[in-house]
């Protein structure tokens, strides 16, 4: 065991064997993620009007539409790594007996009757569910990319479907664990795009929480998973994954559930030193919010009351304040009673690093034995902490009984 002081943080560590060779695999098909941009289609001088205002370069502009166009069409564009733009004309369904028509510059020459035909169907649209029409626009060869446009038939709104995910699994030590890869526009290694692992096994591997186990942004390129740390790459187009042994003699440790919280030192707003092993021997959560944040200052109150009600028992909070002034924390500790430290630090300072927050609020829970028992961007806090103190009274009883005097049965008068 290696002790490491980084940033101000004194961390505990244990070595790791040497790297393993990379170990890859393979994704399935894309297939949408039911994430959308609702958009407003545009006019033919809009789209030229957008066009021009997005590309000093190139010249992708419609110069001739299909024989028929009514003034009753629209327009819009898809955002690839080189824009398509399209047109859909209401009047056509309308002549051919509710038969939708979309018409995408897919070769990119500026005229719409020479490209590929595209394939639709029927949908519902995402809120009113009336009749629509499901769309999917290839990007240009040889790209793997497309988007699924879902459109009613009055072409009143477009609802734009982007966000695509391939799945895989992971085979390691004897341990099958499936992935997916989350990217937009059918480039996956973007580093705000993101890789999810189902390392609980509830076939639950794609969700929004970053600050969840088992979600990292490409950006992090370091995972855990069965206990060990792999470095991973991401192809372009989603293809594949790929994990090496990380081979580095001190790499930071696991922040996932059920990993011990890893000790750090800090100095709070009123300049007084501690370290999380303070707190041994007590639930403890760490708070991550910022004073600019909306929802964590409208969720102060409900966790205001949440503290006192279960401090008698143990329950403390350390708050880490991002991009925040002392004096703004303070007016909201007299206002809601928040007499826990706070400790500041920039959006990605040392604690944030060390613990993988990605956006605040965020929480991470850690019992009394210093476990982590739960993170991410929401949290029953009342129901978690009822739950521990429960389960703690109920082995402090079981300890009692077995440790306690045994009291000989009498057989008699």
């Amino acid at each position: 065991m290696r002790r490491l002081l980084c940033s101000g943080l004194l961390l505990s560590i244990a070595p790791f064997a040497a790297a393993s060779d990379p170990l890859t695999f393979a994704t399935s098909e894309p297939e949408f993620v039911e994430n959308f941009t609702p958009a407003r289609p545009m006019s033919r001088h809009a789209l030229e009007e957008v066009v021009n205002r997005i590309s000093k370069e190139e010249d992708f502009a419609i110069r001739r539409v299909p024989e028929g166009t009514s003034d009753t069409a629209v327009f819009g564009l898809l955002q690839f790594d080189r824009p398509v733009a399209f047109m859909i004309d209401p009047s056509f369904a309308k002549a051919t007996n509710g038969e939708f028509k979309v018409f995408a510059d897919t070769n990119r020459d500026g005229d719409l009757t020479n490209d590929p035909d595209i394939v639709i169907s029927p949908a519902e649209a995402p809120f009113d569910k009336k009749k629509s029409w499901s769309v999917v626009v290839p990007e240009p060869a040889p790209g793997t990319a497309s988007a699924k446009l879902i459109l009613p038939e009055d072409v009143s709104l477009i609802y734009l479907f982007e966000t695509q995910m391939r799945k895989g699994v992971i085979e390691i030590g004897g341990r099958s664990v499936e992935f997916a890869l989350v990217g937009r526009r059918g480039v996956y290694d973007r580093p705000y795009n993101r890789l999810h692992l189902d390392v609980d096994g509830d076939g639950r591997i794609v969700h929004d929480d970053l600050g969840a186990e088992g979600v990292y942004e490409i950006s992090e390129r370091h995972l855990f998973l069965a206990n060990r740390r792999y470095a991973f790459e991401v192809d372009r187009d989603g293809s594949s994954l790929t994990l090496t042994e990380a081979p580095e003699a001190a790499p930071p440790a696991s922040v996932n559930r059920g990993s011990p919280a890893v000790d750090f030192d800090f100095v709070d707003i009123e300049g007084v030193e501690g370290t999380l092993a303070d707190y041994k021997g007590n639930v403890v959560l760490l708070y991550f919010w910022g004073t600019w944040c909306g929802p964590c200052i409208q969720s102060m109150p409900r966790l205001a009351k949440t503290y006192h009600e279960f401090r008698p028992q143990g329950f403390e909070v350390l708050a880490i304040a991002k991009l925040s002034q002392p004096e703004d924390i303070r007016a909201l500790m007299e206002k809601h009673d928040l007499d826990w430290r706070h400790v500041l630090e920039d959006d990605s300072g040392p604690l944030s690093t060390l613990y993988r927050i990605r956006g605040v609020p965020s929480y991470v829970l850690i019992d009394a034995e210093g476990t982590i028992v739960k993170r991410g961007h929401a949290l029953h806090l009342g129901r978690e902490l009822a739950s521990l103190y429960a389960e703690k009274n109920r082995s402090n009883r079981i300890r009692r009984i077995k440790s306690g005097p045994v009291t000989p049965r009498r057989s008699g008068p």
